[in-house]
């Protein structure tokens, strides 16, 4: 099933500027062949869940560059608007609910982890009350619900780990699991690709040969270019080739 995200800019308010340190600190290289990259915006995220017991309607579908997650835009019936985890089985127009009694168990819905029956799967579990959630916040990830210790606790299985952690009842889970995606993207080509993405290269291409790199075995004199004699700096060498997002 193909994603269909939204690919402007995000909601104004709940996203600002990130700077990137690109492994200096105190103006030596600590991280090497790190630095460029795109220019990334932080969204805030909603992992309290400080609306409750009203209705909200997810808006549309974003990519968060920095988490490599799905987000859903959605806003409540008394106006607030914010991004939360985007949960499998939960499309643009379906409705949400924070509850502390829930009476169905439907996908996306968050209540406590005392009212889940064993056997539920659930995501973006809490560890401490009133904290916000910390396990299961990643692509597909989900937790499954065991059973009860002898002081009352939650048993819940984490997936990933595979461990088994007891946590208070009055904590908050979702219901259902992560939205999971799968990356369709042909070889990187060409340098652009990598630089993109953060990564800086081992050799500098102006201290190679000719044959190695247009940006070798010459001054850097005159305008640059390959051993054919086309232009390597400023021109377009390839198109971009497009990403694209299927759920699994």
């Amino acid at each position: 099933m193909l994603l269909i995200l939204y690919k402007k800019k995000g909601f104004r308010y709940l996203y600002y500027g990130k700077r990137r340190i690109n492994g200096r600190n105190y103006k030596h290289v600590t991280v090497y062949h790190r630095g460029g990259a795109h220019k990334r915006n932080f969204r805030l995220i909603d992992y309290l869940r400080y609306v409750w017991n009203v209705y909200a309607i997810v808006l549309r579908r974003e990519y968060d560059p920095n988490k490599r997650i799905i987000l859903n835009l959605i806003c409540y019936a008394n106006g607030v608007v914010c991004y939360i985890l985007a949960v499998q089985g939960v499309a643009v127009g379906n409705k949400i609910l924070n509850s502390v009694f829930l009476r169905s168990y439907i996908k996306g819905y968050t209540t406590c982890l005392g009212n889940f029956k064993p056997g539920q799967f659930v995501n973006n579990v809490e560890l401490q009350v009133n904290l916000g959630s910390k396990y299961c916040r990643s692509l597909g990830g989900f937790a499954k619900i065991l059973n009860r210790d002898i002081y009352g606790n939650v048993i819940v299985k984490l997936t990933k780990t595979k461990t088994n952690i007891s946590i208070n009842p009055l904590c908050l889970a979702t219901v259902g699991l992560l939205i999971r995606t799968k990356f369709r993207r042909l070889a990187l080509n060409k340098a652009g690709y990598t630089k993109l993405r953060g990564w800086r290269p081992h050799v500098r291409g102006y201290a190679m040969n000719p044959v190695d790199h247009p940006h070798g075995g010459r001054t850097k004199a005159g305008i640059q270019v390959s051993m054919w004699g086309k232009h390597t700096k400023g021109k377009k060498t390839k198109n971009k080739k497009k990403v694209s997002f299927y759920e699994s």
